[in-house]
């Protein structure tokens, strides 16, 4: 069940990807600094459309270095599960990793089989994109005012064993939540819940937490007048 659980979010999460990416390529693109500390390097990848198994990428460029600099290209390859066939298919991928420098705009360039591909991206200030976030497992209290400062919050301690709950949370305005991820690293499983549209909040339930087992939190959000996405994630340890 766990592993049936990681490849329907894995492939969610692809699914909803590729949508935002067909979106996103048609005109300037919005990228998010990860949070207002901007002398910090943030790093940021870029999906690629159409990759095939041999697809190549090759002269990779970035049109200004203050603003975004070009790390490095990452291939992927997926096998999954086509349901109801018993049968798998692989699916290729490709991510350009970027770091964004400060606030401001650049174009990026690339040949994709030879043919010269580009993208015009501006990079804007981190907000805190979420209005309230609360795991009843734990406690009662609001954990919004962790990422008013950085998407990637401080671990949250788990003092004692902790029981259901549930994971509580509701965008900021301007914001929708496009995906939640619920991660038991101990037993290695997923809880997910993905919208295309996005939602202005969403309620997901945890399974009992134990002390000294790892847990991660993460949110994925988009901007409903840029359409750029932001993510905001914290450990319970």
């Amino acid at each position: 069940m766990n592993m049936f659980r990681k490849i329907l979010c894995t492939a969610l999460a692809v699914a909803l990807i590729a949508a935002m990416m067909l979106t996103a390529m048609a005109e300037t693109a919005t990228l998010y600094m990860r949070g207002k500390d901007n002398g910090t390097n943030f790093y940021e990848s870029v999906e690629l459309q159409n990759v095939t198994k041999d697809t190549r990428i090759t002269d990779i460029k970035s049109s200004n270095k203050k603003v975004m600099k070009v790390l490095s290209l990452r291939k992927t390859t997926s096998t999954n599960k086509v349901y109801g066939t018993g049968k798998t298919e692989k699916s290729y991928g490709a991510r350009i990793s970027v770091n964004l420098m400060k606030l401001g705009t650049a174009t990026l360039t690339y040949k994709q089989d030879g043919k010269r591909m580009s993208q015009k991206y501006v990079v804007k200030a981190y907000s805190n994109p979420i209005s309230s976030l609360v795991l009843t497992g734990i406690s009662d209290k609001d954990l919004k005012a962790r990422f008013d400062k950085h998407g990637l919050a401080d671990s949250l301690s788990l003092t004692k064993n902790a029981s259901a709950g549930k994971l509580k949370v509701k965008a900021a305005s301007g914001w929708v939540i496009t995906s939640v991820t619920w991660r038991d690293q101990a037993e290695d499983s997923e809880r997910c819940y993905y919208s295309y549209r996005g939602a202005s909040s969403c309620t997901l339930s945890t399974p009992a937490m134990v002390k000294g087992n790892g847990y991660y939190l993460s949110v994925d959000l988009r901007n409903k007048a840029t359409g750029g996405s932001q993510y905001v994630s914290i450990s319970i340890e």
